[in-house]
């Protein structure tokens, strides 16, 4: 994981071991509202991108316009775009988008208690995806 500036390596340290590797920067997901980026190897499968926010604020203005436009309505496991959060133990963790994006499918989730994003896409169906991020846990 050489490389990491102290900020990209911020978002890093709050991962589970083994849970993603081969993390390096990427600055081109680096702006107003997120302080570092990442991008990492879930296994073979997947490329996973870590966005690390400075505040609650941030991470709320970076997942609106993430999902602006998009239907509230639909299902990430049907592979709809949606909108919307996802819940554990009955208790909103965060913030969750999923959407087409050219010819790709992506998930896009906050840990909103660690100020942290993540987002992965892949070219299969959504359903697929979907199935993969429902028993991914990177921290």
């Amino acid at each position: 994981m050489g490389g990491l500036t102290a900020a990209q390596q911020a978002p890093v340290d709050k991962l589970r071991p083994n849970a993603l590797s081969d993390c390096a920067g990427y600055p081109d997901g680096e702006g107003d509202d997120v302080t570092a980026a990442v991008v990492c190897s879930a296994g073979n499968e997947h490329s996973v991108q870590a966005f690390a926010f400075p505040d609650q604020a941030a991470r709320s203005r970076d997942a609106q316009a993430r999902g602006a436009g998009l239907s509230r309505a639909g299902r990430c496991a049907n592979g709809d775009d949606l909108a919307s959060t996802w819940v554990f133990n009955n208790v909103i963790q965060g913030d969750l988008i999923c959407v087409h994006e050219q010819d790709r499918y992506a998930i896009y989730w906050t840990h909103n208690s660690d100020l942290i994003g993540f987002r992965i896409d892949d070219a299969a169906d959504g359903t697929s995806l979907y199935s993969f991020w429902l028993g991914f846990e990177p921290i």
